[in-house]
């Protein structure tokens, strides 16, 4: 805390003076104060009146930071799976994280002090975090980590992140690097072929039968919903009565089977269904669980603990009930269906080791991954809708997304057209030989 003097010249060349008080740095910004007066008691004033703030303790450790953040974000009603994720972050990656610092020597990041943690410990965590963990995993922990001490700088443990003060790194240049999303890297699209085997495939029911995995692999393909609202959907949402047979989003189901709103406000949404849709759905609704009081077996057949109850197999009369009646979690829908239709389709891919070679499970068997994930047969709506001349706001409507900008950044790679492209290039030549040949008069 200084006051200095200081002269400088004014416009009609007089000569003045000028109190400049400095106050130190800002324990909650990290920035240096300072204000100039005309008068040096006007300084003093400044500097003895609310010129200094709080100096915050630092007295909490990585770990309890972590657990206070974790009820905050409890109390503010974020989403069940995101915080869980921020929890999983701090149990498997940063509370166990070695700092090797000479003053926090074998220290695991979690037991040390919140306002003990200088740029050179989060360097080095970033550092050690970048080497032990993919590129996208990276990001989400060192995230969390930015949001936890954002948290302790709100409730003045801190007096400002520090982790603003890392210099970004570079990436390192790659020598092949084929065009990304710039918002996101989609999940791999299936190739017309493998599209074509996979829409053969859950057309093929016996009877008039569908089952619930045909059911919900069309509603992907044929309408792009998210899984969450296929999961929520009721019967009252599938209106295949009238002109325009639509399916209507209003809610979405989470992974804990928690029914809330949609993913925004734009995902409130009319999706249109196409006949063969809705010849499908019409068909699944009569051998769905109705919402109504049935006899059910319980108990093993042929024993004494065989018998008769009445139930209601579906009294949320959902279009996908478990057997329960419950949402459908999404790791049964990947692992039960999915998955298995790929490797019966064989859409599959070998799996392949450090070397190269082809892995082998304990029996000797070559082993293989399915290809695609169910997130991508929603990217293939989209990028169908594309081919067939939707333009991109038509598109964010049909596929939910909260701005325009996130549907161009997502998908802006599919609207190719080959044929302008080659217009344009001889446009362009012809354009350049116009301005040489008027050079050369």
């Amino acid at each position: 805390m200084s006051i200095t003097v200081r002269t400088h010249y004014l416009k009609d060349g007089s000569l003045t003076e000028s109190y400049q008080a400095d106050a130190g740095r800002d324990p909650i910004t990290g920035k240096r104060r300072r204000k100039s007066f005309s008068l040096k008691r006007d300084a003093l004033e400044w500097l003895r009146s609310g010129a200094h703030a709080k100096v915050p303790t630092g007295k909490l450790t990585v770990r309890e930071l972590a657990r206070k953040f974790l009820e905050e974000c409890k109390a503010n009603e974020l989403e069940r799976s995101t915080y869980t994720k921020y929890e999983e972050h701090f149990r498997n990656h940063l509370n166990p994280l070695l700092t090797g610092d000479a003053q926090l020597i074998c220290t695991p990041l979690g037991d040390a002090l919140v306002g003990q943690l200088q740029k050179r410990h989060l360097a080095a965590a970033r550092t050690k975090l970048s080497e032990s963990l993919s590129p996208s995993m990276f990001k989400k922990v060192w995230l969390t980590l930015k949001l936890a001490l954002d948290f302790a700088v709100e409730i003045e443990e801190i007096p400002f992140n520090r982790l603003s003060l890392l210099k970004k790194k570079r990436r390192k240049r790659q020598k092949s690097k084929r065009f990304k999303p710039r918002n996101k890297q989609i999940d791999k699209i299936p190739t017309e072929h493998d599209l074509g085997i996979l829409l053969s495939a859950i057309k093929q029911y016996e009877n008039n039968e569908p089952t619930l995995g045909q059911v919900f692999v069309a509603l992907m393909v044929g309408a792009g919903l998210r899984p969450s609202e296929i999961r929520a959907l009721t019967w009252r949402d599938i209106l295949l009565n009238g002109a325009s047979p639509c399916v209507v989003i209003n809610k979405r189901a989470d992974a804990y089977g928690l029914l809330g709103d949609p993913k925004s406000d734009n995902a409130y949404r009319d999706v249109p269904l196409t006949p063969e849709l809705v010849a499908m759905l019409r068909a699944w609704r009569e051998v769905c669980p109705k919402n109504a009081v049935v006899e059910v077996t319980r108990g093993r057949r042929g024993t004494k603990s065989e018998r008769k109850e009445l139930k209601n197999l579906n009294p949320k009369d959902l279009v996908f009930p478990t057997e329960h009646g419950t949402y459908q979690n999404p790791s049964n829908i990947h692992n039960r269906i999915w998955v298995p239709l790929q490797q019966a389709l064989r859409l599959t891919d070998p799996v392949l080791t450090a070397s190269g070679d082809h892995a082998l499970d304990d029996e000797g068997k070559p082993l293989f991954k399915h290809r695609y994930t169910l997130y991508s047969l929603r990217h293939v709506y989209a990028s169908v809708k594309i081919k067939l001349g939707t333009d991109l706001k038509r598109l964010q409507v049909l596929m939910g997304h909260d701005s325009i900008q996130l549907t161009l950044d997502t998908y802006g790679h599919l609207w190719k057209d080959e044929k302008a492209d080659r217009r344009d290039a001889e446009k362009l030549d012809s354009h350049y030989a116009a301005l040489m040949a008027l050079a050369s008069k």
